[in-house]
């Protein structure tokens, strides 16, 4: 597991809730400071984490934890008095609190903004999974919330800006996780590894690639970044959607077919510059050359909806 999401998405959410609930506070004002950073510490994780390896339910679990120590602690808060009793110490202590609630509730209103649809007309289509539930682990439209806005909005990587509004999703198991483990070398043993992988939308498929081996987590191939992929044109709207990192032997079009909405491209695999089993999948304008990722991003929506890291699709079946 990575150092950083068992720091920020469990040590300092318990360590926090340690303090809220073992450290009284010594006045009302000092209470509702801590209690109010603690919250927003919480909801900031919560619409920013990957939610993935540390099951996504988690985030609910802290804020039914944080109500109780809430309601637990507002009595003896009650009976301090309602600010800090002529300390420059206890005044320092309430400034520093309201200073760092105000940052992380500034932080979760920005992450916020990200969940919501750019100011570009987006195109809609079919869901390309539909066999369990779906996590967006990249997406969004804010750097925080997806890494394909920090990479394209580098001049040296320009030529890609196509794949601005790009997601990657991941499939959750029963228990809410990605993988049985927490990193296994195995790409069988991620949720999401085979799983057939539909055309969104109509259309002809413009070029293919199926013969790139599915590599073992976490090593990448960066000398075949997209590892085994479909591009395809939609043909109501002439939009490109290109669809990345399948299985090796799995893609069934090569270019020039004819594809109907719901007709089964591919399966889910590891193969490219990918770090485990995902589906990468992003929609642009067509740019310079059939295969160039140069052209207009344009943001996704799926049945009306606009999907941000953290965002679960239940697809079961049929459509």
């Amino acid at each position: 597991m990575d150092i950083t999401l068992v720091i920020l998405q469990l040590l300092i959410p318990l360590a926090l809730m340690v303090w809220q609930g073992a450290s009284p506070s010594r006045s009302q004002i000092g209470w509702l400071l801590k209690t109010l950073l603690i919250l927003g510490y919480l909801v900031a994780i919560a619409l920013a984490g990957l939610w993935m390896v540390v099951p996504w339910w988690i985030p609910y679990l802290y804020l039914v934890i944080w109500l109780v120590l809430v309601i637990a602690t507002f009595q003896p808060a009650r009976r301090q008095p309602r600010f800090p009793q002529r300390s420059g110490w206890g005044w320092a202590k309430v400034g520093f609190c309201g200073a760092i609630a105000g940052l992380f509730w500034a932080l979760a209103l920005h992450i916020w903004t990200g969940h919501l649809l750019p100011p570009i007309s987006p195109v809609s289509l079919e869901f390309p999974l539909r066999n369990g539930t779906y996590y967006i682990a990249n997406g969004g439209s804010k750097e925080v919330l997806n890494a394909h806005l920090d990479l394209v909005r580098s001049k040296r990587f320009q030529e890609l800006r196509g794949t601005m509004y790009a997601l990657d999703i991941v499939k959750l198991n029963f228990v809410g996780t990605h993988a049985s483990g927490l990193q296994p070398s195995d790409p069988t043993q991620y949720a999401i590894f085979g799983d057939p992988v539909y055309a969104p939308c109509p259309g002809v498929a413009l070029q293919s690639v199926n013969m790139m081996p599915d590599m073992s987590p976490p090593a990448l191939d960066e000398k075949n970044e997209r590892g085994n992929f479909v591009l395809m044109q939609c043909e109501q709207n002439q939009v490109v959607v290109f669809m990345a990192h399948l299985k090796q032997g799995s893609v069934k079009v090569t270019a020039g077919d004819r594809v109907s909405v719901g007709q089964q491209l591919a399966e889910v695999g590891n193969s490219g510059n990918s770090g485990e089993p995902h589906l990468h999948i992003n929609a642009q304008r067509p740019g310079s050359s059939p295969m160039a990722f140069d052209g207009d991003p344009l943001p996704m929506l799926f049945s009306n909806q606009y999907l941000a890291r953290g965002s679960r699709v239940e697809n079961r079946g049929e459509p």
